[in-house]
């Protein structure tokens, strides 16, 4: 009889540990209170081209959802009670407000319009030169390279320092070897399509200073 209460204690000690492992999850959620799925309580979206699902965590009952500001910017679809799917539609700023009980959450939206740059280079017997326009609202650029007909990776990233144009020298190149370059804007989480790929054959011997595909 011992040993089988013993086994039943044991049970019952598992059981319960259980338990406090499944729900507490839940009981931290029923703590915080209710919110959004974006921590930070703000987006960043491209025009005409990101989507994102936004959803409510907690919160019991009914939500109501809209957007208070910007409704031209963004639109809302429903999913379900607890998740829209945003949609950015053109330039500028929002705000989406759900309102849960007596609590209102609101998530600020921002959309830009990310261009790629216009990108081109030169030559000489050391160093390829690149050349490009500054994008508005670009954080820095992705400046990539490949060898003759091999893949691209990540060359390094240029600051954006609101300049109207760019110069960056590559002197990691060799003499008689074909690179070609492409770039990309960034900003926040969003990067721009890749710009025209501009290829260039470093020469053997020096000539003028600079001569090469634009």
């Amino acid at each position: 009889m011992k040993k089988k209460a013993s086994y039943i204690a044991a049970f019952l000690s598992c059981a319960i540990l259980v338990a406090g492992i499944l729900l507490s999850p839940l009981q931290a959620e029923a703590k915080s209170g209710p919110r959004l799925s974006e921590k930070s309580y703000s987006l960043t979206m491209e025009a005409g081209k990101n989507t994102f699902s936004l959803r409510l965590i907690g919160g019991k009952g009914k939500s109501n959802w809209s957007v208070t500001k910007g409704s031209d910017v963004i639109s809302l679809k429903k999913e379900n009670k607890k998740r829209y799917t945003v949609s950015a539609r053109k330039v500028g700023n929002a705000i989406i407000s759900v309102k849960t009980g007596r609590k209102v959450l609101q998530c600020k939206v921002e959309v830009v319009d990310l261009k790629a740059p216009s990108l081109g280079v030169k030559s000489s017997a050391n160093c390829a030169l690149l050349k490009w326009s500054g994008v508005t609202a670009a954080d820095y650029y992705e400046i990539y390279r490949k060898t003759g007909k091999g893949s691209y990776y990540l060359l390094r990233t240029f600051r954006d320092d609101n300049n109207e144009h760019y110069v960056f020298a590559d002197y990691t190149v060799a003499s008689g070897e074909v690179y070609t370059y492409k770039i990309k804007s960034v900003y926040k989480n969003i990067k721009s399509n890749d710009s025209k790929e501009v290829t260039v054959k470093i020469p053997y011997k020096k000539g003028r200073r600079f001569s090469g595909v634009k």
